[in-house]
This record gives structure tokens, C-alpha cells and sequence, in this order.
């Protein structure tokens, strides 16, 4: 071979070479964009599934009908769960609301529930003091008070 030849084919061969680096780094860069890709659709997608679950944790806790748990507390268990179970919690969690506007069904019990004045309030104390029973309380003031059931009485019950 001459010097000719060889130069020709030197630069036959460096041609195959930068091709074959350039088809490589295309390669790259396609990858590179696919993998960006999938991770911006699967982070869009959690981003989502969140809102969606801190939506429904929102319906469910709030307002005057609702779970007394946070919904920050709702939205940690259902993520937890995986994609298929989410749905079924999410039934049975909106099958547990109650109406708290209800009587007697607030978070705390005592939804329109009367408090008791404070003059009587304080005879209590000193019934209770004295190691008298609460309900009896009741019964010897109830032409004044009438029923007990229709107090909030957890200040005075012991825990």
C-alpha cells in the first residue's frame, strides 16, 4: 500500500470512528430524553395521585360532617397503600362520616349539648368533692335542670 492509499484509508476509518461517536452520543442524548421523560410523567403522576388523595382527605375531615382524624393522617395512610387498595379505603373511610351537626355527635361527643351555669356549676364541683354521684346530682336537681343526658358533663367526669 501507498501513502496515498493508506492516508485514504486513515481517513476512511476516522470517518467510520466519528460516526460511530456521534451515532453513540445521539444514542445518549435519545436515552437521556426518554429517562427525563419517564421521570417527569411518573413524578407528575405522584404530584397528582397526592392532590387527589389530599382532596378527598379534605372532603372527608372537614366541614360539618367528617373523620376527627387530620387529613394530613388520612393522606399518609392512603399513600401508603398501593394504587389498587386506594379506592376501597377511600369507600370505607367516607362510609365512617358522621354528621356533627347532629346532636350529641361532635368530634367530642357534646354537640348541642347544654354547659351548665357557672353557680351550678360549682355546686357540682362540691358534689363531686364530697364523693357524690353525678347522676344523683341530676336526679335531686332535675325539676330545675332536667336531664342530665343533655349536658356536657366531661369537665366533671373523671378520667
Amino acid at each position: 500500500m501507498d501513502k496515498k492509499e493508506m492516508a485514504a484509508l486513515r481517513e476512511q476509518m476516522r470517518q467510520e470512528i466519528l460516526q460511530e461517536l456521534e451515532e453513540k452520543e445521539q444514542t445518549r442524548a435519545e436515552l437521556r430524553e426518554q429517562v427525563r421523560g419517564e421521570v417527569e410523567a411518573e413524578l407528575q403522576a405522584r404530584f397528582e395521585r397526592r392532590q387527589k388523595l389530599t382532596e378527598f382527605a379534605q372532603e372527608i375531615c372537614g366541614g360539618e360532617a367528617g373523620l376527627s382524624a387530620k387529613p394530613e393522617e388520612v393522606v399518609a395512610v392512603l399513600e401508603a397503600l398501593p394504587e389498587d387498595q386506594v379506592e376501597a379505603a377511600q369507600k370505607v373511610l367516607r362510609a365512617k362520616v358522621v354528621d356533627f351537626s347532629e346532636r350529641g355527635s361532635d368530634r367530642g361527643g357534646q354537640a348541642g349539648k347544654k354547659q351548665l351555669g357557672p353557680e351550678m356549676a360549682s355546686a357540682l364541683r362540691g358534689w363531686l368533692d364530697s364523693e357524690q354521684a353525678l347522676a344523683e346530682f341530676f336526679a335531686v336537681n332535675r325539676e330545675e335542670l332536667g336531664e342530665m343526658a343533655d349536658y356536657d358533663l366531661s369537665e366533671f367526669e373523671k378520667e
